[in-house]
């Protein structure tokens, strides 16, 4: 949280303050200083807030395009969602109120002239929340894998599938949609291993007791369980090249557009902040860009709403708007 100023300072310390708070706020996420050379490993496709990630110790909102690097955390809050494409090619959702780390992941490739398929190594530790990793069938021609999904005990090595999973508070499970993986469990001092090959194989791991059987998931509740990471329609969903934004202000005060801005990034909104100039002086309005369309701008408006409603601060709906760019 920024800490506002006292009266007691002078003007001078006061107006260079709040323009470094400008600065800092209202830079896009991905081009914070100090990650112009780090290694992206995926990116941001899809959103449905609020969402996080959290990266050298600090918590920072998600946004469509977001390079992400290696041992990076991400968080969604409720009802959200995420989607991100992995330098593979592989697509990776997430749930609502789930947690996940992107664990030294790296794409190895020879020379451009090499017959040899690219290689991504590295890990996806889901620590709690619902999760599904997918390759397409283009990205298993161009691309191994040695990558493991980890949850608390469980752990899949995959090589080029499609696979759901769970970590909740009572039990782990993985489901194979398609594909081949291996599934390894510590417990009780022992490491057990299983397979899973048929389509639609699943494996439970309830908490501190044994796993249940290798069983086929029901079609039904594959699609409940599908259902926990697929963007929602109407719910405000962020893509890459969504054209609509949403605007709170206008505000004549800096420090009061600086307040609401810090209290909607706090609440896993990525919100910018803008300035326009008219005959009466300067303006300061706050931007959400990358909604899909005026329909998921208005849901996403009355939810951003709510959540500030709920962190204390209460916004007249009369300041938000939805713009949409002519493409």
């Amino acid at each position: 949280m920024f800490h506002y100023l006292s009266n007691t300072l002078a003007v001078r310390s006061s107006i260079y303050s709040i323009s470094l708070l400008v600065c800092v706020l209202s830079l896009p996420s991905h081009a914070q200083p100090g990650l112009a050379n780090s290694k992206q490993i995926a990116v941001v496709e899809g959103i449905q807030l609020p969402a996080w990630v959290e990266r050298e110790g600090r918590k920072q909102p998600l946004q469509p395009g977001m390079a992400l690097q290696g041992n990076e955390r991400l968080h969604t809050g409720q009802d959200a969602r995420v989607l991100l494409r992995l330098s593979d090619g592989s697509a990776v959702r997430l749930g609502a109120q789930a947690e996940l780390k992107l664990e030294g992941l790296v794409l190895k490739t020879g020379p451009a002239n090499a017959a040899t398929p690219a290689l991504l190594q590295g890990a996806v530790t889901v620590l709690k929340g619902a999760f599904r990793f997918t390759t397409d069938s283009l990205a298993k021609l161009k691309t191994r894998r040695e990558l493991d999904i980890r949850f608390a005990t469980v752990t899949a090595g995959i090589r080029g599938t499609d696979l759901w999973g769970k970590n909740a508070p009572d039990k782990e499970i993985v489901c194979l949609i398609e594909g081949k993986i291996s599934v390894d469990r510590e417990f009780n001092g022992e490491k057990q291993s299983h397979t899973l090959e048929g389509q639609n194989q699943f494996y439970i791991a309830p908490v501190g007791k044994p796993n249940l059987p290798i069983g086929i998931v029901p079609d039904q509740q594959l699609a409940t369980w599908a259902a926990e990471v697929e963007l929602q329609t109407g719910k405000g969903i962020l893509q890459r090249h969504g054209a609509t934004r949403l605007q709170v202000g206008p505000y004549s005060s800096l420090r009061e557009a600086l307040t609401v801005l810090e209290q909607s990034k706090d609440r896993g909104y990525p919100f910018s902040l803008a300035t326009q100039r008219d005959t009466q002086g300067v303006n300061y309005s706050l931007v959400l860009s990358g909604i899909v369309d005026q329909d998921e701008a208005k849901a996403l408006g009355e939810k951003y709403l709510a959540d500030l409603d709920r962190g204390g601060l209460t916004l007249d709906p009369s300041r938000l708007s939805i713009k949409t760019s002519s493409k």
